[in-house]
């Protein structure tokens, strides 16, 4: 007899959610086979979060699809912190990964926001990747981080204006962490410079608060 697909840890962690943190697709396939149920894949931990919340933070582009084509997954589902399994990928992985989620499945929210009020576009601006300790590391290439800002906002799903728990914009995130070509992009697709954060401070604020020449020149 093979595990039993449906046996949770002290982790409430299933089978089917290591499998996938594991990124074995071959084991993912062979759980689900002929278990191929909701109460399987959309099964939550103590943290809430689902086997594709597991699989869009860790890259595994082959096991997304996997779940994604059963259309038993609730590709919406949010984790204790009301985080996506789009919010994870748009802020961990490649392009490709966000629009398996955002395009092909075409199933959830693209405007979705966590318990801090951060949209998935947001989450893109603050790309990280895993470094080889576990930790997070800033994205620096700025040539994905733009296709995939730019992918958010040709969907015309999202609010390029939307404001996160602390009134702060996509834009006003960009400025902060002085991504000069996604502020750039912003103002390209309209964005308001005028909006002010809960502190009272715009875009152009934080650019003279960072230094930026740059990007104030921009914002003037």
């Amino acid at each position: 007899m093979g595990a039993d697909p449906y046996l949770a840890d002290d982790l409430k962690r299933t089978p089917l959610m290591y499998a996938v943190m594991s990124r074995k697709a071959s084991n993912v396939q062979l759980l689900l086979g002929s278990y191929f149920a909701v109460n399987i894949v959309d099964a939550t931990d103590a943290e809430g979060r689902t086997a594709l919340s597991y699989a869009a933070e860790r890259g595994t582009y082959q096991i997304l699809g996997i779940l994604l084509s059963g259309q038993l997954t609730d590709p919406d589902l949010g984790d204790n912190k009301n985080r996506t399994p789009l919010s994870y990928a748009a802020q961990y992985w490649t392009l490709d990964m966000v629009k398996r989620l955002l395009i092909e499945s075409n199933r959830m929210d693209a405007d979705s926001k966590c318990s801090g009020g951060i949209s998935p576009l947001s989450w893109a601006i603050e790309r990280k990747v895993p470094s080889t300790d576990g930790s997070y590391i800033l994205l620096k290439e700025e040539d994905e981080q733009h296709s995939i800002v730019r992918l958010f906002l040709d969907t015309g799903r999202n609010d390029i204006n939307t404001t996160d728990n602390a009134g702060r914009t996509p834009l006003i995130r960009a400025v902060f962490h002085q991504r000069y070509y996604i502020v750039a992009l912003l103002l390209d697709y309209g964005c308001d410079i005028h909006i002010q954060d809960n502190g009272g401070k715009t875009a152009l604020d934080w650019a003279q608060w960072n230094g930026n020449e740059k990007i104030i020149q921009l914002l003037r």
